[in-house]
């Protein structure tokens, strides 16, 4: 099969996924394809698929079933699903979807281009993640002023619920000098902004010695003096330790920490294999406020895992009240093959976990409204990202405290059509929602 030369990606799940988008596409650029923004207009479709809940399966699968009518409506198209889904049920997925020409998982994506020209669908895919370098040759996706940066893959944690380790395998670290000459490149291309992502930033460096460290990666990031903002997302709860914690609001590493506690019930963090206790989590937020009265925290929660009573449900909604964290992804419990808290019992039934989650989401919406509404009247930097899909008049930026996918952002009027992405501008708040700002364009800034 001669290789196609016009490719459409389709990127599920996290942002450690987007990176091996990039790293897929990056993969194929090299060997001459050309990236589209427009299906029809493209010959070979990629999806790069999750595989980590069930609402992400099945939007991966609905994702490929839409991808197979793309790919009927016009001889000669082809289509690669990979990721996640595939690495966790290849063999299944060969047998329910003929129509997928290849198929290629997480273990497989630096020989992408090798697959697509080979004979046969799929190799087996057993083995580690495919860990990606500075000399792999990223297609952004974001834009040209941020990133994610990836600087390990795979998971050690025994988490009851997570099916991570089992699908990406063992932790696997860069060097902090790889991380560095990635970043270096990226701030030469116009980056100004780097989130840093991995299954457990606390983990990062374990698996290469004690030189290898979180700590010693973001002392090293000082040295590019055009790296405007640094975030950090997947702080493990029990692992953020004093040196981390000095580290943050130390230009460019912002003060925002993205802490997934996914629960405050002691027997039910026990069920989950967490390793802490609710205490933990509350000494962690107050030792956080109080070394950086201006930081802006991020987690997740997990609810209808086996074992939540009502009383630990109430207990978790009470602290989501109490301290009043600025940004949280809440989810419902989702069995996962070869997990244990599949096979625990006192399950939740499904229903009750939903119907717990979206209480859970309305007490959180009359947070972030109420923490937003701090903002109207202040001046604030903002960076500035693009068109507002909603008016030709207004833009879109974010604060510092937004991280780029997950959070909120900032409507923004008055910019000057001539500023383009990636410039900081200055902005006075005007009105708040429940997870946005509208703010007017005052004048370009620093960060």
């Amino acid at each position: 099969m001669p290789p196609s030369r016009k490719v459409h990606l389709v990127s599920l799940g996290c942002a450690k996924n987007r990176v091996d988008s990039e790293v897929l596409l990056g993969r194929l650029r090299r060997a001459g394809y050309e990236l589209v923004s427009d299906p029809e207009a493209a010959e070979l479709m990629v999806i790069n698929t999750c595989g980590f809940i069930e609402a992400a399966r099945e939007e991966s699968v609905d994702a490929v079933l839409e991808a197979s009518r793309w790919k009927e409506a016009a001889p000669g198209r082809r289509l690669l699903v990979a990721g996640c889904l595939v690495q966790r049920y290849g063999e299944e997925l060969v047998a329910e979807l003929p129509e997928v020409d290849r198929f290629l998982g997480t273990s497989q994506l630096g020989e992408v281009v090798e697959l697509l020209e080979s004979p046969g669908r799929i190799r087996a895919t057993p083995g580690p993640s495919y860990l990606y370098d500075h000399d792999d040759l990223r297609q952004p996706s974001l834009g040209p002023h941020t990133a994610y940066v990836k600087v390990s893959e795979g998971c050690d944690r025994p988490c009851a619920f997570c099916a991570v380790p089992g699908i990406r395998g063992p932790q696997q670290s860069r060097p902090v000098s790889s991380v560095v000459e990635e970043v270096r490149r990226l701030v030469a291309q116009g980056v100004r902004e780097v989130n840093l992502v991995a299954q457990d930033l606390t983990a990062y460096g374990r698996d290469r010695g004690p030189d290898t460290t979180l700590v010693a990666l973001l002392q090293a990031l000082r040295s590019l003096p055009e790296l405007a903002w640094v975030r950090l997302l997947y702080a493990y709860p029990s692992e953020v330790d004093e040196a981390l914690v000095r580290q943050l609001g130390r230009a460019p590493v912002l003060p925002y920490l993205d802490v997934p506690v996914q629960h405050v019930d002691d027997a039910v963090l026990r069920r989950m294999r967490r390793g802490y206790t609710g205490k933990t989590v509350r000494r962690l937020v107050a030792r956080l406020r109080e070394a950086h009265p201006d930081m802006v925290l991020r987690t997740s929660l997990l609810v209808g895992h086996p074992g939540e009573t009502e009383a630990a449900f109430r207990s978790l909604c009470a602290f989501v009240q109490e301290v009043e964290l600025d940004h949280v992804g809440i989810f419902a419990f989702s069995p996962e093959q070869g997990t244990s808290a599949a096979t625990q019992d006192d399950p939740v039934p499904a229903p009750l976990a939903e119907a717990r989650a979206a209480e859970l989401q309305e007490v959180q919406r009359a947070i972030s409204r109420r923490r937003l509404e701090r903002w109207v009247g202040k001046r604030a930097v903002v960076l500035l990202e693009g068109p507002c899909p909603d008016s030709d008049l207004l833009r879109v930026g974010r604060l510092a405290g937004q991280a780029p996918e997950v959070d909120g952002q900032v409507i923004l009027a008055d910019v000057p059509a001539t500023l383009p992405p990636g410039t900081f501008v200055e902005v006075d708040v005007e009105q708040s929602a429940d997870y946005d700002l509208v703010a007017r364009f005052i004048a370009p800034a620093s960060a």
